[in-house]
Order: structure tokens, then C-alpha cells, then sequence
């Protein structure tokens, strides 16, 4: 029994965990990234980590209207990610009640508002 024990609490230890409903993150999360002073010690993994994560759910948001299965998003060709991040970050800063939500929320809102699709 004494050699069960730790075989069981290793198995538990590498039983994949799932995210909740709310996702892996809340808005805070990335706020937080995106928000890092330059002169910190961490800030080139914190804004690398805002800039991932914000690519990412703008991309998500892309493959989701082109499949059919997400709202209007048809955000201009000459965009970057630089202009993007600034407007996720002006949108974080402008509501800060939104950031106990999840991330992916958070950030998704602003860029659906902006790049609704006109035809």
C-alpha cells in the first residue's frame, strides 16, 4: 500500500486539467501583461505574452467568421498587431470592471465593435 500512495499522487499530478467555462485566463491576466513597465524585469515576456495571446484571439475571431460560425469581423487588410494591441490595451484601461471576465472576452469585445463587416 505504502508504494500505491505515490504512484497515485504522480498520476494525479499528470492527469491533464481542463479550462473552466470562463477559460484559462481573466481579463486582469493579460491587463497585466499588456500593462508591464519597460523597465521591468520581466517586460519583454509580459508584452511578448499580451501580444500572443491578443494575435491569438484575433486570429480565433478570423477563422470563426470565415467558417460561419462567429460574429461580423472584417477588420481592414493594412492593419498590425502593434494597432491592435494598443486598442485591446485603451479598451482594458477604459473598463476596468471588464477585466474579472475572461480574457478572451475582454479582448474580443473591442475588435468585434471596430471591424464589423459592412456588406
Amino acid at each position: 500500500m505504502k508504494k500505491l500512495i505515490p504512484l497515485v499522487v504522480a498520476a494525479a499530478c499528470l492527469w491533464p486539467q481542463q479550462a473552466s467555462a470562463e477559460g484559462f485566463y481573466t481579463g486582469a491576466v493579460v491587463y497585466d501583461k499588456c500593462m508591464a513597465d519597460k523597465g521591468s524585469k520581466f517586460y519583454s515576456q509580459r508584452s511578448a505574452g499580451c501580444m500572443d495571446y491578443i494575435s491569438g484571439v484575433f486570429d480565433t475571431l478570423i477563422l470563426n467568421y470565415g467558417a460561419g460560425r462567429g460574429e461580423s469581423f472584417c477588420p481592414p487588410g493594412q492593419l498590425t498587431l502593434g494597432q491592435v494591441v494598443d486598442m485591446v490595451r485603451r479598451h482594458m484601461a477604459a473598463h476596468p470592471e471588464s477585466r474579472q471576465l475572461d480574457a478572451a472576452s475582454v479582448v474580443a469585445t473591442p475588435l468585434l465593435a471596430a471591424f464589423k463587416c459592412t456588406r
